[in-house]
């Protein structure tokens, strides 16, 4: 065969790992190394002197039409080759081919390289199955889920985000989660995800943000977001599932008020029902020790110590009932109310108490004057039974955007960094802050006071 000792000499080509057959022009295999057995299953012997057509697809005849076109013109080819192997089976491979020239510079030969890709194919169909169940899974998802870069930068935005914010996602993608989340800070947010997963190893879950959005209309409304941060392109990237709280807070709200209807109901029959009971046998009481001690009757010094039993007994019911009532605060605003809660302290306990205030702080909205009053009377009471205290202060502040109550007192209080949680007082201060949009802060300052901050955004009212 003319080129015999051009292709004896390529022999040595057994020895390296890449699959490699030569050809002529007419598609007639000339030589295959020993990667190639090992690929297809055949001996050489078995394939030599037999048309290429035996290791290829059906499917893939127009690929080896144009790999031999190229071949004829001496030009270069590159492209993928689903093969076909001995026992049936398919592979795909890499194939490059150029065309060989022996040394008579007559014949022309066809050297194709093949490289095994089926184990990338393989993995590519898998991750782009893998990709497109998460894409699914995202886009179809009812919780609004986003995608953002470390500077908060948009990445991605699910329908159910779209929904909810109102923005298309070419509108929204590139923006800042500011745009949607004002109180977004990547820096906080940074040492929030630390502590998050950090109470996740002790257990305790169901920790989340919450924050106000603001739609694409201005309407600013309540959202719970739960955050991870996942590494990305040698960076870190945020991932966010976010909540709207607009129904749960609507029906939080319903029960407050409908609790607080209860009180107040509870509070007049106290002062209507009872009080007047108590005030009717007092004055029976009175009359009936002053006709024994007329007639000079033994018993007169009992009955009149009942009587006394009897007006503590009614005026301990109306205490109670104003403060189930709120009558100081229906009929004369916050700032009456907290002055005569702060009054009553030092007849009741004993307990020096002030309260100083800096601003108006007259609100249309009665739900959240109670509210506060509540807090501060929660904060006060706190103090009263567990910090024996000497003295309390109430100071009531207010600027353009915010509302803050400080309740301090001096008592025994807690040790330095180990600021109370658990407590059910605490907890419902929290929720009816947390009901306002605000925050509930507890420290112990330097001077062995406890400081009870109250923070409430003021566009609320």
């Amino acid at each position: 065969m003319q080129g015999s000792s051009l292709l004896n000499k390529i022999d040595l080509l057994n020895h390296i790992q890449h699959g490699i057959i030569v050809i002529d022009l007419d598609g007639t295999i000339l030589y295959c190394n020993s990667a190639c057995e090992e690929l297809f299953g055949y001996t050489s012997e078995e394939i030599i002197g037999k048309s290429i057509k035996l290791l290829q697809e059906k499917a893939e005849s127009a690929t080896f039409y144009k790999l031999l076109d190229k071949c004829r013109r001496e030009e270069k080819f590159k492209g993928r080759w689903r093969a076909k192997c001995k026992n049936g089976s398919q592979i795909w491979l890499d194939a490059q081919s150029s065309t060989l020239i022996d040394e008579t510079n007559h014949k022309k030969y066809c050297v194709i390289t093949i490289n095994n890709i089926e184990p990338l194919e393989t993995a590519k169909k898998d991750l782009e199955k893998s990709t497109a169940l998460e894409k699914t899974i995202f886009e179809t998802s009812t919780e609004a889920i986003f995608t953002a870069d470390e500077s908060g930068n948009i990445l991605d935005f699910n329908r159910a985000a779209v929904r909810m914010f109102g923005y298309d996602k070419k509108e929204i993608i590139g923006k800042n989660l500011r745009t949607i989340i004002p109180s977004f800070n990547p820096k906080s947010l940074h040492v929030f995800i630390k502590r998050y997963y950090s109470k996740l190893e002790m257990k305790n879950t169901g920790e989340d943000i919450d924050t106000q959005g603001i739609r694409k209309d201005g309407s600013v409304f309540y959202i719970s977001m739960s955050v991870s941060n996942v590494p990305w392109n040698s960076e870190q990237m945020f991932v966010g599932i976010i909540r709207d709280l607009t129904q749960k807070r609507e029906l939080e709200k319903q029960m407050v008020d409908i609790a607080n209807q209860e009180r107040r109901r509870i509070g007049r029959e106290l002062h209507d029902g009872l009080g007047q009971m108590l005030t009717g046998t007092r004055m029976v009481a009175e009359s009936l020790a002053r006709k024994l001690k007329a007639n000079e009757i033994p018993g007169a010094g009992e009955v009149k110590e009942i009587s006394n039993m009897i007006r503590e007994a009614d005026e301990q019911a109306r205490a109670i009932s104003r403060g189930l009532v709120e009558v100081h605060l229906v009929e004369k605003g916050l700032s009456n109310a907290l002055e005569n809660l702060a009054a009553r302290i030092p007849k009741t306990f004993g307990i020096n108490c002030i309260y100083t205030e800096e601003g108006e702080f007259e609100f249309d909205n009665h739900t959240l004057a109670l509210h506060i009053y509540r807090i501060v009377q929660e904060a006060v009471t706190n103090a009263v039974r567990h910090a024996d205290p000497e003295n309390i202060c109430i100071r009531l502040t207010k600027n353009e955007t915010y509302l803050s109550v400080i309740i301090e007192d001096d008592g025994i209080g807690f040790e330095s960094g180990k600021v109370p949680d658990g407590g059910s007082g605490i907890q419902i201060m929290k929720y009816r802050a947390d009901l306002l949009g605000g925050t509930v802060n507890i420290c112990r300052t330097d001077d062995d006071k406890t400081v009870v901050r109250v923070v409430i955004p003021i566009d609320l009212d």
